[in-house]
């Protein structure tokens, strides 16, 4: 799994400024971006799910714009960040707009029968992308309604606390997970999860808080889930860069030597 994710010549992202804000961070000496020239793209059906007040769903840039706030965003949280000379520099020419132009988000919430429609188009983009492994970067509540929905039974019954952990529960922060798609010999079919599991140390899954409060409705107990400031969520997200990427695939400097 982790040979494939190293050799990935694909990466979509949601639009969203915080997910190409971790793409770029992420990515950045990634062997299909330094190596291979892989561009991120920006595909609006990885957005993540708009429930009722989600306003940190929705948004009001698009196309180059998107790219334009997230140098603004980096230069903020970096200081020492270089538009022209830094490795998220290099990175942010290389996103690709794709089809994040005009009004891609949804404006009210999201219905049961718009997200299954979005999430339907979301494995057909998948299932004729070309090449083999894709690196999708997206959100915790859409991951579990898509990871969730499409579990097989023989992966449930290979390995059934995960299995439920992922239908009622989300991914962490920056977490990197190996999804393994049987998408069958006909686009009819429903795609199947044949296997998951997590590929760094970080890896790991949150009880949202309505799970939290029903499992503890009653009681005096307190959600152990706290709010992370923005500064600190992109410190986690360079952490997991420098602790585990570095093990992977390198960092610049040993390169050199």
């Amino acid at each position: 799994f982790l040979d494939r994710f190293l050799n990935a010549r694909t990466i979509v992202c949601s639009p969203l400024c915080r997910a190409v804000q971790t793409a770029v961070i992420g990515f950045s000496t990634h062997p299909c971006v330094v190596q291979h020239g892989v561009p991120v793209t920006l595909y609006s059906d990885t957005r993540e799910k708009r429930n009722f007040g989600g306003f940190d769903t929705t948004s009001k840039y698009s196309g180059q714009q998107i790219v334009e706030r997230v140098q603004r965003k980096l230069s903020k949280v970096y200081p020492n960040y270089n538009p022209k000379h830094s490795r998220f520099a290099r990175m942010t020419k290389m996103i690709k707009v794709g089809d994040a132009t005009d009004i891609w988000w949804n404006t009210e919430a999201e219905t049961k029968t718009r997200l299954r429609e979005r999430l339907q188009r979301l494995l057909l983009h998948l299932r004729y992308t070309p090449e083999g492994s894709i690196i999708v970067v997206g959100h915790s509540h859409f991951f579990r309604v898509l990871i969730g929905s499409l579990l097989s039974e023989e992966f449930k019954a290979r390995s059934p606390k995960l299995a439920e952990d992922l239908v009622h529960s989300k991914l962490d922060h920056c977490a990197v997970a190996a999804t393994v798609f049987d998408f069958g010999e006909d686009e009819n079919e429903t795609p199947k999860i044949e296997d998951f599991r997590f590929l760094f140390k970080r890896g790991k899954l949150l009880h949202d808080k309505k799970q939290q409060k029903e499992n503890t409705k009653g009681g005096n107990k307190k959600s152990n889930l706290k709010r992370v400031p923005w500064k600190e969520w992109h410190e986690t997200v360079l952490g997991c860069h420098q602790d585990d990427a570095e093990l992977v695939y390198g960092l610049e400097e040993k390169s050199n030597q």
